[in-house]
């Protein structure tokens, strides 16, 4: 097997492999399971910054794949879809970058009372008396 398709593999397995761990951190969260969370979500990132990093190798060592259509074709159709996908990535590159900042200096964990279970909460005042949706579950006795 040639080392392009080896490459490529390489980078599918790991975006693959990124997602799954980033929903099995994502039900951790549902299941108020803050410890599990964070290191899932943490090897996510780092899962995904090794795809990164995998994919930027690929591009600088093969290149770009060709179009295999028309010109008429490339200007109407794939130059369209690739400028929404490269809109897609970028954005979800800076809001991954933004999210995993705000849960590792922002964010801390915090008893819920009654409950034992773990809840994020803002860690200044400020933050929490100028937002206006609270982090902490709250138990509503009839």
């Amino acid at each position: 097997m040639e080392s392009k398709t080896v490459l490529w593999y390489a980078v599918l397995g790991m975006v693959t492999a990124g997602y799954l761990v980033t929903l099995a951190g994502v039900r951790a969260a549902k299941q108020h399971d803050l410890p599990h969370h964070s290191s899932r979500i943490l090897a996510a990132c780092t899962i995904i910054g090794l795809w990164l990093v995998a994919y930027v190798i690929k591009q600088a060592l093969f290149g770009r794949e060709r179009f295999g259509g028309t010109e008429s074709q490339y200007w109407r159709l794939y130059v369209p879809i690739l400028s929404f996908h490269m809109m897609c990535a970028v954005s979800t590159i800076g809001l991954g970058v933004y999210n995993l900042y705000m849960g590792l200096t922002r964010l801390r964990p915090v008893a819920v009372e009654g409950f034992g279970r773990i809840a994020v909460t803002a860690m200044s005042k400020s933050d929490a008396v100028s937002s206006p949706v609270r982090h902490t579950n709250h138990v509503h006795q009839a």
